[in-house]
Order: structure tokens, then C-alpha cells, then sequence
């Protein structure tokens, strides 16, 4: 070979060299990016999610208020909101719900946000049979 034609034929193989790395480059970069959207919880997740949790908190909370009223005490906080105790009880439970909806949706990072997710059925699941349970023993 020729000096010209040994550079000639060294630049087409950095040049086809360089295309490569650009594709190679490309493709972690799209790779990155479909992983960091995949792992980041979309908007309507994030707000099933921390639903899903105010339901369940409403739903202790209920429990709860239901539980003192058929022990014979009621809680002052919801004595106060309503003069018909398990109303006001309601009204405590879904003040709370509300309060714990706020909180997971502004507070609860990414990571424990996909946690949660993934376990909120079963949370809610939990949450409704204890309730159905505890409103079957206690009427």
C-alpha cells in the first residue's frame, strides 16, 4: 500500500470508528433516559398513591372513632365537631385522610412513593376487611 492510500484508508476507518461511538453514545443516552422516566412515578400515580393512603388512614381513623363510641368515650376532637358522635367522627376521619393525602403527595419521595405503590392494594385491602370486620362485631 501506498502512504496516501494507508491514510486514506486509517481516516475512513477513525470516521467509521467516530460514527459508531456516536450511535453507541446515542443509544445509552435514550437507555438512560427511558429508565430515569420509567422509575420516576407519573403525576396520576403519585396522586393514586397517596389517595389510596388517605383512604386507608380515614378508614383506621373511623375504626378508631367507631371503637371509642362502643367503649363508652368519644374522642373531644370529634365530640366537637358534630353533636351526632359517629358524624363527627366521620368528619375527624376524613380531615385526617385528607391531611395524610397532602402529606404522601408533596412529602413522600420517589423511592418510598414506589413502595407504597406497590403496596397500597394490599394496605387498602387490610384496611377494608379490619374495618368490615370490626363494623360486623361492634354495630
Amino acid at each position: 500500500m501506498l502512504p496516501d492510500e494507508a491514510m486514506q484508508a486509517r481516516e475512513a476507518y477513525v470516521r467509521v470508528a467516530s460514527q459508531r461511538e456516536s450511535r453507541l453514545a446515542l443509544r445509552r443516552e435514550a437507555r438512560q433516559a427511558y429508565t430515569t422516566q420509567r422509575d420516576v412515578p407519573g403525576l396520576r400515580t403519585r396522586f393514586a398513591t397517596a389517595a389510596t393512603i388517605g383512604v386507608v388512614g380515614f378508614l383506621v381513623v373511623y375504626m378508631l372513632c367507631h371503637g371509642m363510641h362502643v367503649a363508652g368515650r368519644e374522642l373531644t376532637v370529634a365530640s366537637r365537631l358534630s353533636t351526632i358522635p359517629l358524624f363527627g367522627g366521620a368528619l375527624a376521619a376524613a380531615c385526617f385522610g385528607t391531611g395524610v393525602t397532602a402529606l404522601v403527595f408533596a412529602c413522600v419521595p420517589p423511592v418510598v412513593e414506589r413502595w407504597l405503590a406497590s403496596r397500597a392494594a394490599l394496605l387498602l385491602l387490610t384496611a377494608i376487611v379490619c374495618f368490615t370486620l370490626e363494623a360486623l362485631i361492634e354495630p
